[in-house]
């Protein structure tokens, strides 16, 4: 593409915000209260999603050793379960000494002197990445020789993972709805705008420039006013997001593992700034195909019901016999002409010889 090509796409792009300028503004504030509207509401499906996997961290899988275990095995098998994925962290040990101190102290005086030693064995607290590979850790360790039994949060860790899977399902279906409703709102306001220019564009055609050099100042001023609505969105979310969530620690007297609205959010702004200029340029894009009319007759043609069709063909029959027609009758007008000459060439030969004045066919 030619230099003075893009030099044209970009001034009239520019030029169209200009002359459109009320019209501008509205599909800019289309872009920025949906996509605000759509960020809150992401955000919110994502703060509930961490706070189901914070809560899901808190399953803890607990393996009891044997009580013949050494304390040599029992660190081979704390790394040995470190090792496993999808734990996350290292296991902590809880020894049968602490594990008697701790409960000794819950029982009466009365009852310590029936207990022959301590009966409690060793025990490692696991935590998993995800409640989802709660199982497939808790079979992991149960094949170690060292281990007695595991005791899983088997149904705390389904539920959890049911909840996670309908949270995660319910933020993508909810944003690709507000992406459409977006997508919608822009193209209708675009089309709006295209539709005072309609006369413009068929005059372009007509002048011979090509579908893309008529489309590409519309899509660059699409994806221009969806990127600027982008940003006024990003801009409406950096005000309020906060202030919800200075409402929400006011409101509640624990502290929640909510997104924290400072880095943690310029990649979420980014997206929402790129969803805009995208969502603008497919509207307009879509918008304007319906004036980029096909001006030829067989691109016309294409898109002619059948009944048309038939209709077109009998009338170029008509036509077809009414050429014939009028050739048949110019035939006959010229031989007339034709005789009508030669008339008036014996009659001037009759006056010459009479001594009257000749007979100008052409005056007469």
């Amino acid at each position: 593409m030619r230099l003075s090509t893009l030099d044209f796409i970009f001034r009239e792009a520019a030029a169209n915000v200009r002359r459109n300028a009320l019209m501008s503004l509205a599909c800019v504030t289309t872009v920025a209260v949906t996509l605000g509207f759509s960020a809150f509401v992401v955000l919110g499906f994502r703060n509930a999603e961490n706070l189901l996997r914070h809560l899901a961290q808190e399953l803890v899988v607990a393996t009891y050793l044997k009580t013949d275990v050494t304390p040599q095995q029992r660190k081979v098998v704390g790394r040995r379960i470190a090792h496993i994925r999808h734990v996350q962290g290292r296991p902590i040990l809880v020894s049968k000494e602490h594990a008697w101190r701790s409960f000794s102290a819950t029982i009466p005086d009365s009852l310590k002197g029936e207990v022959d030693g301590n009966p409690l064995p060793d025990t490692f607290m696991i935590t998993v990445d995800t409640p989802s590979h709660v199982a497939i850790v808790a079979r992991r360790i149960e094949r170690m020789p060292e281990v007695d039994r595991v005791n899983a949060p088997y149904l705390e860790a389904q539920r959890a993972s049911a909840i996670l899977r309908f949270t995660r399902l319910a933020t993508t279906a909810v944003t690709l709805l507000l992406i459409l409703v977006t997508a919608f709102l822009v193209m209708n306001t675009i089309r709006l705008t295209l539709y005072a220019r309609r006369h413009e564009i068929r005059v372009m055609q007509l002048v011979g420039a090509t579908n893309g050099y008529i489309r590409a100042p519309f899509i660059l001023e699409g994806l221009a006013l969806g990127a600027i609505g982008g940003a006024a969105a990003c801009g409406i979310v950096a005000a309020g997001y906060p202030y919800l969530l200075h409402l929400v620690h006011r409101a509640l007297a624990f502290d929640l593992p909510l997104i924290n609205p400072g880095r943690q959010l310029l990649p979420f702004y980014g997206q929402i700034a790129a969803t805009g200029a995208a969502v603008g340029a497919l509207g307009s894009l879509v918008s304007v195909r319906k004036f980029l009319r096909p001006v030829e007759y067989h691109v016309a043609v294409q898109r002619l019901r059948p009944q048309d069709l038939e209709r077109l063909d009998a009338e170029r029959d008509r036509l077809e016999r009414e050429r014939i027609r009028v050739a048949a009758e110019r035939t006959a007008l010229r031989s007339l002409d034709a005789e009508i000459n030669g008339m008036t060439k014996d009659l001037n030969g009759v006056k010459t010889a009479t001594g009257e004045p000749k007979h100008d066919n052409a005056g007469a």
